[in-house]
Parts: C-alpha cells; sequence; structure tokens
C-alpha cells in the first residue's frame, strides 16, 4: 500500500463508529431493622455506542437516576436490560462499641440469608421500547 492512513483511515472510523461499550446500574433498596425486613435491588444496562450515548444524554440521565428518560434517549440503536428483585432478609445486626473522648472504637457483623420473593422482573429489548415497557409497569402500579 502506498498510502496506508488514507487506505485504513476510513476502515478505522467505522469501526470506532460501531463499538459498542456496556453500562451497568446496580441500585440496592431495603427497609431493614436489625437485620430483618423486605428489600428490592434493580440493574438497568444500556449497551451501545459509547460517544452516541454520552452525546443524546443518556449516561447524564442514568446517573441522575432518571431511567425512562434513560431509555428513551438511548433509542433503538441501544440494547437495555432490566432487572428488578424484591427479597426478605433475615439475620442478626450488630454494632457494639464505645467512645472515650473524640475516639470511638467499635465492630459490626450482620449475618444475613435473602430469600427471593416471587419471580424477579426481567427485561430485554431496545431503548424505545424499553421505555415504553417501563412506563407500563408504572402505570400499571399507581392504578
Amino acid at each position: 500500500m502506498k498510502d496506508p492512513k488514507g487506505t485504513l483511515g476510513p476502515a478505522m472510523k467505522e469501526m470506532a463508529a460501531n463499538q459498542k461499550s456496556k453500562v451497568t446500574l446496580s441500585v440496592e433498596g431495603a427497609g431493614l431493622v436489625q437485620g430483618n425486613g423486605k428489600g428490592t435491588s434493580y440493574e438497568v444496562s444500556i449497551e451501545g455506542n459509547p460517544s452516541t450515548l454520552a452525546k443524546n444524554g443518556t449516561f447524564g440521565k442514568l446517573l441522575e437516576g432518571d431511567v425512562p428518560g434513560a431509555f428513551k434517549t438511548a433509542g433503538k440503536d441501544a440494547t437495555v436490560e432490566y432487572k428488578s428483585t424484591t427479597y426478605t432478609q433475615k439475620g442478626v445486626s450488630m454494632s457494639p462499641g464505645f467512645k472515650v473522648g473524640p475516639v470511638k472504637v467499635g465492630w459490626e457483623l450482620e449475618v444475613a440469608k435473602r430469600t427471593v420473593d416471587g419471580t424477579p422482573t426481567a427485561w430485554k429489548g431496545n431503548g424505545e421500547d424499553a421505555a415504553r415497557w417501563l412506563e407500563g409497569t408504572q402505570d400499571q402500579k399507581a392504578a
């Protein structure tokens, strides 16, 4: 090749345009008293071209907690996965300690068993369909 940069340049740009990355956000919320109670864990993944997802604001919305907005901006070119699991936790939680002046000494211990309540909710598709699905499930819960 006489001009490798000129020959390979367009191919390199096309490879970069087709590159995909996956971003996953996990959130867990629980109402536990002394290690016992109920909770829910959520996991959201968006896979697509990183520069496109950054430019259209998908990453920003996801970091702000606007999951339906992130799905909408991700659009049809991104693959979205959503999973939520509710659970019951039974266990023991202790954190004895003492304080002398400005110094606090103590330790923590938690022993727990989690049991999944029902079937986890899972969904996979493109961003636009995921936004419609999520809005539909929220409308059903509100009704």
